[in-house]
C-alpha cells in the first residue's frame, strides 16, 4: 500500500518533517517501528495539515513571502518551522520549470578547465513571460542560442564569486502549456585549491579527474529545487572511463583519440557529478539485462589495482541494496554506479542512482581488514538512494533528517546483518 510515513524531529520550537510517498514500507522488524505515525497522503485539503503545506509550497518559491502575504514560515500557532521537506511531486513548478537536459562536458585537467554544452527544455505555466533565468556554476565565457541557432540576448552574472546566474530574453513572450528549448555554451576554470570542504569539489590528478557538487547543469533561477531528467555526455580521451550517476551506456567514438560516455537519468534529480579515470569497470556489466524492478545493477568504477577487491565487495553492496530493499521498499531506480574518487575526497556523496567514494575503502577485504569501514561508509552513502534521493530535503535546513535517518540505516545494517555494534556504539545510538 502506497502511504506517507511521517518522521518529527522536534528541537524546542523548530519541527523538520520528512515525508515519502509511493513507498511500499514492509518492515518485518521491530526496532523500525515507533512513534512515528503514518498517514495517507493526499491530505484533508480543510485540514491545518494541508494548509501549512500549501504555505511552505509558496514559501519554497517566494523566499521571504507565503501566499497569505506573510514573512517567515510558521505554524498555526504562531511558532517558527523549518522548511517543509517533501518530495519533487510535492512541489509546484512555478511560472515555468526544467523538464530535460541533453549535458555535455569534457575537462582539460591541465588547466583545470570545464567546458559544457547543454540543451535545455523548459516548459511554460503562464502567459506572458518575457525572460526566464538559470543559475549554475561560475563561468568565464557564456553564449545562449535558441534551438534553430539564433543568437539569443542573456545577461550573465556572478554572486560572491560562488555562483552565476543567467537572465535569457525570450525570442517572444511565452504561452502557458507550451515549451522551448534553449542552446548553452559556456566554459570555466575551476579553482579547486580554494575549497576548505573536507569533500573536494573538483579534483585533476594523473589518475582521476572528477567534478562534484560543481553545477554544470543548469538550474531553475527561481527555486531551490528544481529538478529535471537529463542525458549527460563525458568527453575523455581514449584510454580513459567516464563514471556518472544514470544508466550508463557506450562509448562511442569521437575521432581518433576522443570518447564520448552516456549516462540517463529518467527520473527527476537536480544533483550529479561525474569523473574520469584510469578505472576498470566490476560488477555488472551488461546492464540493458540488469534493468528490473527487483534486480538492480550495480556497477564499481575503480582504479586498476583495486579490481581483486572491489569484484567482491560489489556483492557486500548487493547485500546492503537487498537489506534495505526488504524493509524501506523496492530500490527505487535502475541501478547505481559506485565510483572510486581521489584520496583526498573526504567520505562520499550519493547523488540519485550514483555513489562516490573515497578511494582507501576500496581496498577492503571481504571479512578482513578494512571491511567495516568499507561497509559503514558504502551502507550510508546507500541508504541516502531512500532518504535524501527518493526523498529530498527542501533545503539545508532539513538535510540533517536524510543524514540522520542513512546513518541509522547504517548502524541498523551492521548489527542486524553483520552482527557487529560497534558503529551503533560509537554513533551514541546504544
Amino acid at each position: 500500500m502506497s502511504r506517507l510515513l511521517r518522521v518529527c524531529v522536534t528541537t524546542g520550537a523548530v519541527i523538520s518533517t520528512l515525508f515519502v510517498s509511493a513507498v511500499a514500507l514492509a518492515a518485518p522488524d521491530a526496532a523500525l517501528h515507533g512513534p512515528a505515525g503514518v498517514i495517507h497522503a493526499p491530505p484533508d485539503p480543510a485540514s491545518a495539515f494541508a494548509r501549512r503545506l500549501y504555505h511552505h509550497k509558496s514559501e519554497h518559491h517566494r523566499p521571504g513571502f507565503a501566499a497569505d502575504g506573510s514573512q517567515g514560515i510558521h505554524g498555526e500557532a504562531g511558532d517558527q518551522i523549518s522548511p517543509f521537506a517533501a518530495n519533487f511531486e510535492s512541489i509546484s513548478d512555478g511560472d515555468w520549470s526544467l523538464k530535460h537536459q541533453d549535458i555535455t562536458v569534457s575537462v582539460d585537467p591541465t588547466a583545470a578547465k570545464l567546458s559544457a554544452e547543454l540543451t535545455v527544455t523548459v516548459a511554460f505555466h503562464k502567459d506572458g513571460l518575457e525572460d526566464i533565468q538559470f543559475r549554475f556554476g561560475l563561468a568565464d565565457t557564456v553564449e545562449v542560442r535558441s534551438e534553430a541557432g539564433e543568437l539569443l540576448k542573456a545577461k550573465y552574472t556572478t554572486y560572491f564569486n560562488q555562483m552565476g546566474q543567467l537572465t535569457v530574453t525570450l525570442p517572444e513572450a511565452s504561452t502557458a502549456t507550451s515549451s522551448m528549448k534553449v542552446r548553452i555554451k559556456y566554459e570555466r576554470v575551476m579553482q579547486c585549491n580554494t575549497n576548505k570542504s573536507p569533500l573536494k569539489f573538483c579534483n585533476f590528478d594523473n589518475n582521476i579527474w572528477s567534478v562534484m557538487f560543481y553545477r554544470y547543469y543548469m538550474a531553475h533561477g527561481s527555486a531551490y529545487h528544481a529538478p529535471f531528467t537529463s542525458d549527460l555526455h563525458v568527453i575523455t580521451p581514449v584510454g580513459r572511463v567516464a563514471a556518472a550517476p544514470g544508466t550508463p551506456s557506450g562509448p562511442d567514438k569521437l575521432g581518433d583519440d576522443k570518447l564520448i560516455w552516456h549516462f540517463t537519468q529518467k527520473e527527476r534529480t537536480a544533483n550529479g557529478g561525474f569523473a574520469i579515470g584510469k578505472y576498470s569497470v566490476v560488477g555488472d556489466k551488461d546492464v540493458s539485462a540488469q534493468i528490473a524492478a527487483d534486480k538492480p545493477f550495480v556497477r564499481m568504477y575503480v582504479l586498476k589495482n583495486y579490481v581483486f577487491a572491489a569484484t567482491s565487495l560489489v556483492g557486500a553492496a548487493k547485500d546492503i541494496i537487498s537489506f534495505y530493499g526488504q524493509r524501506f521498499g523496492a530500490f527505487p531506480w535502475a541501478g547505481i554506479n559506485i565510483t572510486q574518487l581521489a584520496k583526498n575526497f573526504g567520505g562520499g556523496y550519493a547523488p540519485l542512482s550514483g555513489t562516490f567514494m573515497s578511494q582507501n575503502v576500496f581496498g577492503a577485504k571481504v571479512g578482513g581488514q578494512g571491511y567495516t569501514g568499507f561497509t559503514e561508509l558504502t551502507a550510508h552513502e546507500l541508504a541516502h538512494q531512500w532518504w535524501g534521493n527518493l526523498t529530498a530535503p527542501m533545503g539545508s535546513a532539513d538535510v540533517s533528517l536524510s543524514e540522520s535517518l542513512a546513518e541509522f540505516s547504517s548502524c541498523y545494517f551492521t548489527e542486524k546483518h553483520l552482527k557487529n555494534r560497534s558503529q551503533i556504539i560509537s554513533d551514541n545510538l546504544s
